[in-house]
């Protein structure tokens, strides 16, 4: 009923609204990936997209063609990613502390005695956390800038520069850092350190999980075809066709490792549905990974 009066609002037909509402939010995600890529001064032409949630994998291709992605990788699991990575993820902590600091009047005892304290308070954690000392790593960061500018870059330090008392090499990595984000640097102004970073890790206590919902170690296939795995069809509308489809539908769980699937297709699991629109195509890896690849 309200797609009804939505479309009879915009003076458009129903599938016209909804797709309408689709490419809003996927333009909303594939505006607020751009902005988040260029502040790391990233090329997201570079990356793979990783999709997850229970309608990360509907929205994916939609967002892949936005963002100009060229693979996309649907874990197992989809829709239940981040309760599994809660339970997977490696033992971090991390930890910081403020104080502004031009590197030109920088107090070298004062540096070393945060990190200190920083190191006594991850340690504290980890161990608490149940983590063997001897496996636990450090990372130094600093957050700086140029004085005078309301925005850092987190600087990655290497090890020793704070025992070393090295002001240079700070600025260097500074200057590095900057330069990879906004190929340029500001070299006459000033810098200066806003924070201090440390961030302690271990080893992920988990092994390997097994969901009881596995199909079969099924050998790998070669060549194309799901392999058995089709368990119907049904129309589905793709804004850049302008048209409706008659789509086949999978059964994720049915899906041999090097399985292939050419889009439009959508592929069903229980929690979530994977969308491959016209000129995609998926595969089915050894890990039960779903791969798609757009033209």
């Amino acid at each position: 009923a309200a797609l009804d009066r939505l479309a009879a609002y915009l003076g458009i037909g129903r599938t016209a609204a909804a797709a309408g509402i689709v490419q809003i939010v996927d333009n909303n995600m594939a505006t607020a990936a751009r902005i988040h890529i260029a502040e790391q001064g990233r090329d997201p032409r570079r990356y793979r997209l990783i999709a997850f949630g229970g309608a990360g994998p509907v929205h994916a291709h939609g967002l892949a063609r936005l963002l100009h992605v060229g693979t996309v990788v649907f874990p197992r699991a989809a829709g239940v990613a981040s309760a599994v990575g809660m339970l997977v993820a490696p033992r971090s902590v991390e930890h910081t502390r403020g104080r502004v600091s031009r590197l030109d009047r920088l107090d070298w005892d004062e540096v070393a005695a945060i990190v200190s304290d920083l190191r006594t308070q991850a340690a504290e954690l980890m161990r608490d956390a149940g983590a063997d000392a001897a496996e636990v790593g450090l990372e130094l960061s600093a957050d700086m800038r140029y004085a005078g500018q309301g925005y850092e870059v987190t600087v990655p330090l290497e090890g020793g520069l704070v025992e070393r008392r090295d002001t240079s090499a700070l600025h260097a990595a500074f200057e590095a850092e900057y330069r990879r984000r906004f190929d340029r640097s500001l070299g006459e102004l000033p810098a200066e350190v806003v924070s201090w970073r440390l961030r302690a890790h271990s080893p992920s206590p988990v092994g390997r999980i097994r969901f009881e919902s596995e199909p079969p170690p099924y050998p790998p296939r070669k060549g194309e075809g799901d392999g058995g795995a089709l368990t119907g069809e049904r129309p589905v509308y793709f804004p850049e066709v302008g048209e409706f489809q008659v789509t086949p539908v999978h059964s994720r769980a049915l899906l041999r490792p090097g399985a292939v699937v050419r889009g439009p297709a959508i592929v069903e699991e229980a929690e979530s549905t994977v969308v491959a629109g016209p000129g995609a195509t998926l595969e089915s890896d050894a890990q039960g990974n779903l791969v798609m690849r757009l033209d």
